[in-house]
């Protein structure tokens, strides 16, 4: 598993086993033998997120603290391999969750945001390793509340599903609060996809990178965020390739 630099951030190169057993090493490891690195922060950037940080630097610098930093677009891949970048595989926060969950056994789980109703289904799915949760979008008057909960749960992982930059600025904002937790992932809409409240597009628009085309015919409202996501993110690549030669 190595790191390959793309735009600025450091993305794992890597299958997504390899991520989860890399994670659950870090989890389960009694020792110091990873006291020399911050591992707590697990990100996973996408085209939208890379748009966000050209002109939001505290969002950027947030994930840039991250250890685990996964390619969460297809778009990044491809626009990777133009600068002679080969990402093995593109690794969502959807996929990461599902598969950590599945393959849990002793770590306690806390998950925060989501549409009204997903962190409870997924509750009742993953029980017991799903030892509470708050769903719905965070203010800042509900912090104490929120992390006297996490606390009290004893949690050593928390997802958080606010949606970028918002979710990752608040897993910094209160990561160095003493609660105990080992790991928080950001995981954007992952609650509500792995709930059934959401669905992925088809394999076959995956595939051919057309991910986008489907979610616009879903749900056409998003055309503000597709256009960001996939033109404005393309314009910025190129004109980093162009400004490079």
């Amino acid at each position: 598993m190595i790191k390959r630099s793309f735009l600025g951030l450091d993305l794992l190169d890597a299958d997504m086993s390899e991520v989860i057993e890399d994670v659950f090493r870090y989890l389960n490891d009694s020792s110091d033998s990873f006291s020399s690195v911050d591992y707590r922060f697990l990100f996973t950037p996408n085209p939208e997120m890379y748009v966000e940080i050209q002109e939001n630097f505290v969002f950027k610098s947030v994930l840039k603290k991250a250890y685990w930093l996964l390619p969460d677009g297809i778009g990044i891949k491809l626009w990777a391999k133009v600068f002679g970048l080969e990402y093995a595989n593109r690794l969502t926060g959807v996929d990461f969750m599902d598969q950590f969950l599945k393959e849990n056994v002793d770590q306690k789980v806390y998950l925060v945001g989501g549409a009204a109703g997903s962190a409870q289904n997924l509750a009742n799915k993953y029980p017991p390793q799903i030892v509470g949760f708050y769903d719905g979008q965070v203010s800042e008057s509900e912090n104490a509340q929120i992390l006297s909960r996490i606390n009290e749960s004893g949690a050593t992982v928390v997802f958080v599903a606010l949606g970028a930059p918002k979710q990752e600025l608040w897993i910094n904002s209160v990561a160095n609060l003493g609660l105990g937790v080992k790991l928080w992932v950001g995981v954007g809409g992952a609650f509500d996809f792995l709930a059934g409240k959401q669905f992925r597009a088809p394999k076959v628009f995956r595939m051919f990178a057309l991910e986008w085309l489907y979610r616009l015919y879903r749900d056409p409202i998003r055309i503000k965020r597709i256009y960001k996501a996939v033109f404005v993110f393309s314009w910025i690549s190129l004109r980093s390739l162009l400004l490079k030669k």
